[in-house]
């Protein structure tokens, strides 16, 4: 279900309820989500961010639904380049990422 604004016969920006029950607020292009939005998952994920076309790209921020959270740069709908995880114990890795795990140099800040 598409609610939101069409143009040349493609959505442009509003609301989309997949078949799957996932549902994504926001901009889009080709039909896709591309620009700023906010995909909701079945799980319980919560991405706010940049898309580009259809994949998680740029400045984003992850709430999983075991309470930790990731904010930084995302490329191909992985973590990966500078960010912050936020344990939800309130531990805290500062630092760079690549393919959704922590690389490279960083701080581990201990609550």
């Amino acid at each position: 279900i598409y609610d939101g604004i069409w143009k040349d016969d493609k959505y442009l920006e509003g609301y989309l309820l997949h078949a799957d029950n996932t549902q994504y607020e926001g901009m889009f292009k080709a039909m896709l989500p591309h620009g700023k939005g906010t995909q909701l998952y079945t799980d319980g994920r919560r991405y706010n961010g940049e898309w580009n076309t259809g994949k998680m790209e740029g400045k984003g921020q992850m709430n999983y639904t075991n309470g930790d959270v990731y904010i930084g740069d995302w490329v191909d709908n992985k973590a990966e380049g500078k960010g912050t995880y936020i344990y939800k114990n309130g531990n805290q890795f500062i630092g760079n990422f690549k393919d959704d795990e922590m690389d490279g140099e960083g701080i581990f800040r201990y609550r």
